[in-house]
């Protein structure tokens, strides 16, 4: 079996550019963009990304079909990094666009910039995420593909993290909108490049088995994949693991520039915690040769979670202590997120072994709607609790709302990483269970054989 080269992995990577970066930019920075800048309230900006980001999670496994199905010169998943690259970019533009409106206007407007933009997001990034499980049949070449993917997606999260508000800063020169435009404006243009490269790096191997005449019908698909018991499993870990990172990253800023005391050092959190993060991901292929992923998994998530408990401890202004758990906890963190893509790759191998047909695009809509739909619900949760308690934007915040922000950092994130671990012990895909799979799959390919269940 032939292994990816560097330059593959690498160029794929790239995708990330535009889908890391964006998903970056508006899970860390929409929020106080819309409330402080754009002048939204706290709950019509909580409502706004629980309705739009819900429609959106439910178009994944749409997307996800449609990519199934599509047949082109080009393959199934990568014509759409191409052709939408240009209408992603635009939209992103639209987005921080920021026009003087009524409130109703501006928030109107906040909602139909947002959906198209959710839309258009999906249509790049489910393919881009499917693209990962067909680039070899081989699950540690999947495993090595994501560990690229993630690295280029943190690198660019540490790079947005440290250059993103002075960017604007520097671009706006006092005036916030124009500042994000302009820097919106570049980001566009290099991630309409990434698309582009990742297009023009890589190749689909993995062909699905050809379905005889009335199977594979859409309501087939869905039916069976809820029935695979893998997939099903990475789902629901997903989407709690997205619900809590969520809460914990959305409340962030406000963090820091309310019960912390200090705005300008959020800057320097978050890119401490990326790079840990990023090292940790580094790490991934390497700890995968002397563990099984589900192992490590557990270990990492439970490792995460106890050390974000840390962060109840940290008083105003301390940011020795701040940093030790900033540190210990990304670095225990990195490797979650490449395994659970990897282990969603393999799930799609499961599901052909099991059913005789392959439903890449639809399996790996999952881990996207997982991170919309978790995501969704985090963020909102995240506004309505400083809502609920009183929050104003601008403003000196009661003890309340302080004491919000403080356990959405610290105990929240420990009991929602611990119960995805929780969840995450009904895997039931092993390494051994993996190479007979591999194993039954290149045989079907080269000759026919029984069909097996696992």
């Amino acid at each position: 079996m032939q292994r990816l080269s560097f330059k593959e992995k690498f160029g794929y990577s790239m995708a990330e550019i535009g889908g890391s970066g964006l998903w970056q930019i508006l899970s860390i920075f929409l929020a106080i963009y819309y409330t402080d800048t754009f002048g939204l309230e706290a709950a019509s900006v909580a409502t706004l990304f629980l309705v739009v980001r819900i429609f959106d999670a439910v178009n994944d496994p749409m997307m996800g079909i449609i990519a199934d199905r599509t047949e082109t010169k080009w393959g199934k998943f990568r014509p759409y990094l191409l052709f939408l690259a240009v209408p992603f970019g635009v939209l992103t533009l639209a987005l921080f666009y920021g026009p003087d409106l009524s409130p109703q206007g501006k928030l109107t407007y906040a909602y139909v910039t947002y959906i198209l933009m959710m839309i258009v997001y999906t249509a790049v990034m489910i393919p881009v995420s499917a693209l990962s499980g067909v680039l070899s049949a081989d699950a540690k070449d999947r495993t090595s593909v994501n560990v690229f993917r993630f690295a280029a997606a943190f690198g660019i999260a540490m790079l947005l993290q440290r250059l993103l508000k002075p960017s604007v800063e520097f671009f706006g020169n006092g005036d916030e909108t124009l500042g994000f435009r302009w820097t919106l404006g570049i980001f566009v243009v290099l991630a309409i490049i990434g698309f582009v490269i990742a297009f023009l790096s890589t190749k689909e191997r993995v062909k699905p088995p050809k379905t005889p005449k009335g199977e594979g019908r859409i309501v087939d698909d869905l039916k069976d994949l809820a029935a695979c018991r893998s997939w099903r499993t990475i789902l629901f870990v997903s989407i709690l693991l997205w619900f809590f990172f969520s809460v914990r990253g959305g409340v962030q800023i406000y963090y820091f520039k309310y019960y912390f005391g200090d705005e300008a050092a959020v800057s320097a959190f978050m890119f401490w915690g990326t790079f840990c993060t990023f090292l940790g991901v580094l790490s991934t292929s390497w700890l995968t040769r002397y563990f099984e992923k589900k192992s490590l998994l557990i270990f990492c998530l439970i490792t995460w979670g106890v050390l974000c408990l840390g962060f109840y401890i940290v008083e105003p202004g301390d940011l020795v202590t701040l940093y030790i758990f900033q540190i210990t906890s990304s670095l225990a963190g990195g490797p979650s997120m490449p395994l659970i893509w990897s282990m969603m790759g393999d799930s799609a191998d499961h599901f052909e072994y099991e059913r005789r047909r392959r439903a890449t695009g639809l399996v790996f809509s999952a881990s996207t709607l997982a991170q919309k739909f978790g995501g969704a619900l985090g963020a909102a949760a995240g506004l309505y609790v400083l809502a609920w308690y009183g929050f104003e934007a601008n403003e000196e915040q009661n003890e309340g709302v302080l004491r919000g922000m403080k356990d959405m950092m610290s105990w929240y994130s420990t009991i929602g990483f611990v119960l995805c671990a929780l969840l995450a012990l009904s895997y039931p895909l092993s390494r051994k269970k993996m190479e007979m799979i591999e194993e039954e799959l290149a045989n079907r390919k080269d000759g026919a054989s029984p069909a097996g269940t696992a």
